[in-house]
């Protein structure tokens, strides 16, 4: 949400948003799965279980609008939100969890690097080129916001 030159991002689940300035980009998401410590230990305290590296053994996210029969094991639906000033930033890059099972960081650094020299559709083609030919096995979508000049 834009709000006058604020940016508010609201997540749950494991979509990833992350902001670029000129020198770096910041993820201002977290991710609601069974792989974040702080979310498996807010299970537990709600009265869920985490075994195989998911809640009661079937759903790997922690957080999720849906999933409702899960709810009774501690899975919410309470947002984290991140805001930041539009001022200094050029751009703001959402994926879904099928290009970040495949992009890790040091690899997302590599592509967001090539953003400056290309437009935001090559970007976003890009992304998700390189997750389909990783064989990502998750839905997979990405949306390119560009501010400033």
């Amino acid at each position: 949400m834009l709000d006058k030159d604020i940016l508010y991002c609201s997540n749950v689940g494991d979509s990833r948003c992350f902001y670029i300035d000129d020198k770096k980009a910041i993820q201002m998401t977290e991710d609601h799965n069974c792989k974040n410590e702080l979310e498996v230990d807010a299970i537990k305290k709600r009265g869920g279980m985490v075994f195989s590296e998911k809640v009661y053994g079937a759903l790997s996210l922690t957080r999720a609008f849906g999933d409702t029969d899960y709810k009774e094991y501690g899975v919410i639906c309470e947002p984290h939100i991140d805001r930041i000033s539009i001022n200094n930033i050029n751009y703001v890059i959402l994926a879904s969890d099928g290009v970040w099972d495949i992009v890790d960081d040091k690899q997302f650094f590599k592509i967001g690097s090539e953003l400056k020299k290309r437009n935001s559709e090559e970007f976003c083609n890009n992304l998700v080129e390189y997750a389909l030919k990783g064989n990502s096995h998750d839905n997979i979508s990405c949306i390119v916001l560009k501010f400033g000049n």
